[in-house]
């Protein structure tokens, strides 16, 4: 159908727009009206409807912005679209570290157990920190010869509460809050435990099922089924409904929030051979999240229709791991076999805990394919080490210049931007650079990457100090642990060394100085060094990022 309105155009949305062309078609059809002053009932007339026009417009276009994924920016609005396709909202993700736990005397010195001796700390012990619960998600079992060890911890609060269906219909819903950790609820109906499903698509009318849908206004609801696609509880029937709720970000504590010194570990945790007990975070705490924004959902419900929930391809198992809720970046290691190696960096950033580890390992069990075996490994970040020298046009200031370059470089390579494997191609660092306004040209000296290593056949960080000294060629290597302070270096599959725990060792690329930790036997990490100004083909498990303390500009002014 054409478009036959003589006086407005669909090009004319805006108040003076419409105005004009109102305005400038009455002197053709109506050369008698010669006064056009803003106090004339006509252009008093024709402002009115051009502003209603313009109303009406503005909400034209607020409806269909809002139809479409991509434009949406109200959260219901994005709900609605996504329940289209029977997305199901993530809930909240808990934060989680690794603490390092330490055995003392009764002087706070290291103790040391005898042959045979042991300290545990089961898994589920509570541990407040700064006023938050948090719990272990693993046993911790320090033998002799060992005085420390690495335990997972994860921040919620548990729930249960009873209730009574008096008045059960299709469509009733049971409220667990905008704090509720998504997968973490358990339902138990007159002594049967019901089963947790994410769509009732596959539900028969006698399939005791229910789903956790989170609705428009953030809060994460329990839902039966209809009676004809699962099976509605009984009026009268009693329930226990148990759950768990976390603060999200506010657990994202920094490294070092935790140094804590008791004589036991959690509520009743005695200790049976040591006196006390130090605890700390080395790390950050990290992955805590509520339920997804809007941007999550834009990323991940597409991402929910292309796999169907299984996980194939290559493709499938990043686009699987980015579906959780606490992951925010992954890669694969994808031989088309048997075996699948899967590296992930939880939300914010730093390194994954080994409770979200085991989590996503656990979240894999509904995708895989029954032959495939995945493995899920933290993804750790490589330094960047950029020296530029910068010339600005003419008449531009030092300041000026070095602000500009430092916060694009900062922007292009931090870790938002960044992904998991992402080569950093050289090409790319000159044209962020010379894109800028205040710059005539630019001259790399040096880049370089301080590797991250790679935790290979475990999941407990290197402690050690690295020095850099340069390459030729990418090489790549395995340190060893063996006992007590011996380790082995490897470069590919010839043994280089035997180093010793706190001595330097250095060869013609760098220096290393492995220091004590909590190590088993057979303990490896691998790492890669990469030759000096060239582009950087960084490893599937490392994130290179560019930060400031390693960014060195010299500026040099155009002063004629």
């Amino acid at each position: 159908m054409s478009f036959k309105n003589p006086w407005v155009g669909y090009l004319e949305r805006g108040y003076f727009q419409i105005k004009q062309k109102l305005l400038n078609k009455l002197r053709t059809s109506n050369p008698e009206i010669t006064d056009y002053s803003e106090s004339n009932v006509f252009v008093i007339l024709i402002s009115i409807f051009a502003g209603l026009t313009e109303q009406l417009n503005y909400y034209i276009d607020q409806l269909l912005r809002e139809s479409f994924l991509p434009t949406a920016r109200r959260y219901s609005s994005v709900v609605r679209l996504v329940r289209l396709i029977d997305y199901r909202i993530k809930a909240a993700n808990p934060a989680s570290t690794d603490l390092k736990v330490t055995l003392l005397d009764l002087d706070e010195n290291p103790y040391e157990l005898s042959y045979g001796e042991g300290e545990t700390i089961p898994m589920g012990t509570r541990i407040e920190i700064q006023g938050m619960d948090f719990y272990t998600t693993r046993d911790l079992v320090i033998n002799y010869p060992h005085k420390e060890g690495w335990v997972p911890v994860a921040q919620y609060t548990k729930h249960q509460e009873s209730h009574n269906f008096s008045s059960v219909e299709p469509g009733s819903v049971y409220p667990l809050g905008n704090d509720y950790i998504h997968d973490s609820c358990s339902v138990i109906i007159e002594t049967q435990t019901w089963e947790r499903v994410d769509t009732f698509a596959m539900s028969k009318a006698d399939d005791k099922h229910y789903i956790v849908d989170i609705k428009e206004d953030g809060i994460a609801y329990i839902e039966f089924g209809d009676g004809e696609k699962g099976q509605l509880p009984n009026n009268g029937d009693s329930a226990t409904i148990s759950w768990r709720s976390t603060n999200g970000k506010s657990g994202n504590l920094s490294s070092g929030a935790v140094d804590i010194i008791d004589t036991k570990f959690g509520d009743d945790g005695d200790l049976t051979y040591a006196n006390k007990i130090n605890i700390v975070n080395p790390n950050r705490f990290t992955g805590g999240t509520l339920f997804e924004g809007i941007e999550e959902i834009r990323r991940n419900a597409p991402l929910s229709l292309r796999t169907l929930n299984r996980a194939v391809t290559r493709q499938d198992y990043i686009d699987v791991a980015k579906m959780h809720a606490g992951v925010d970046k992954a890669n694969v290691s994808y031989d088309c076999g048997k075996f699948v190696t899967i590296y992930v960096s939880p939300q914010g950033g730093g390194t994954a805990s080994l409770a979200l580890l085991d989590s996503v390992e656990t979240w894999f069990e509904k995708f895989r394919m029954i032959t495939t075996f995945v493995d899920i490994k933290s993804v750790g970040e490589a330094d960047l080490n950029l020296d530029v020298t910068v010339t600005g046009k003419l008449h531009m200031k030092v300041a000026d210049i070095e602000n500009q370059v430092k916060t694009a470089l900062l922007e292009e390579y931090n870790y938002r931007k960044a992904d998991v494997g992402k080569a950093v191609r050289m090409s790319n660092i000159w044209a962020t650079i010379d894109n800028q306004s205040q710059v005539k040209f630019a001259h790399i000296n040096k880049l370089y990457t301080i590797p991250y290593f790679f935790p290979s056949n475990h999941n407990t960080e290197l402690n050690k100090n690295f020095t850099l000294k340069g390459t030729n060629i990418k090489r790549t290597y395995t340190l060893i642990f063996n006992s007590g302070t011996s380790w082995q270096l490897f470069e590919g599959p010839f043994l280089e060394a035997e180093l010793t725990t706190g001595t330097e060792y250095e060869n013609d690329y760098f220096k290393l100085t492995p220091e004590a930790g909590a190590y088993t036997s057979d303990n490896r990490w691998v790492f890669s060094v990469y030759p000096a100004n060239k582009d950087i083909e960084i490893t599937p498990n490392s994130i290179a990022t560019l930060k400031e303390e390693n960014l060195t500009l010299t500026i040099k002014e155009t002063l004629s």
